[in-house]
């Protein structure tokens, strides 16, 4: 055992220098870095987030939730409203996603932060629903009327996004899906463009 032991103490030696730069080293971290070290290895927890925030991507921040999403109590992320719903920002619970106006024929998809006019040339039947294309020629929709229309008599509706055309003197149209005006036959009187000549 005697012949170790100036082994033993020269290692000790050896070690003093790194024993004192650790010691050192956490002597020169101040408290704010400290405590963000130990936010970092609290693996994410969202204890500390009340509803309406959410604990963002492990910054140690609390955010508040944003337009079209809810977040409860200690929330890891914030959840989307359904379709056909919408929220304001800071939203703590589902019931705080509110319906589209279905009268108005709007509609959201999932997360959206306003509901969406229907577009022209599309029908909306649910606020819930994707707008469906207008696919059958000489069918039109105006932005914001939701359903598929027939062409007016006197008119052709070339595009399901435009404005109906009205027919020009000496062609007619008796409405349904028609994608352009008739020209008047020869020796056929065409006196209305909303009727059949005579």
């Amino acid at each position: 055992m005697s012949g170790r032991t100036p082994w033993l103490a020269a290692a000790a030696v050896r070690s003093w220098p790194l024993v004192i730069l650790a010691a050192l080293a956490v002597l020169s971290i101040g408290p704010e870095e400290g405590a963000l070290r130990g936010a970092a290895a609290n693996t994410c927890t969202a204890a500390n987030c009340t509803a309406g925030f959410y604990f963002a991507n492990c910054s140690a921040q609390c955010v508040q939730c944003p337009p079209g999403y809810y977040c409860e109590g200690n929330s890891s992320a914030p959840q989307a409203c359904p379709a056909g719903n919408v929220s304001s920002a800071g939203a703590t619970s589902l019931g705080q996603c509110t319906g589209c106006n279905a009268t108005a024929h709007e509609y959201a998809r999932s997360g959206d932060a306003t509901c969406r006019t229907c577009p022209a040339g599309f029908a909306c039947p649910s606020p819930s629903s994707e707008p469906v294309a207008c696919d059958v020629p000489g069918q039109f929709a105006r932005a914001g009327e939701g359903e598929c229309q027939a062409c007016p008599a006197g008119y052709a509706c070339a595009s399901a996004a435009a404005e109906p055309i009205p027919c020009g003197a000496g062609s007619y149209s008796t409405g349904g899906n028609v994608t352009a005006c008739t020209p008047c036959p020869a020796g056929r009187q065409c006196t209305l463009t909303t009727a059949a000549p005579v």
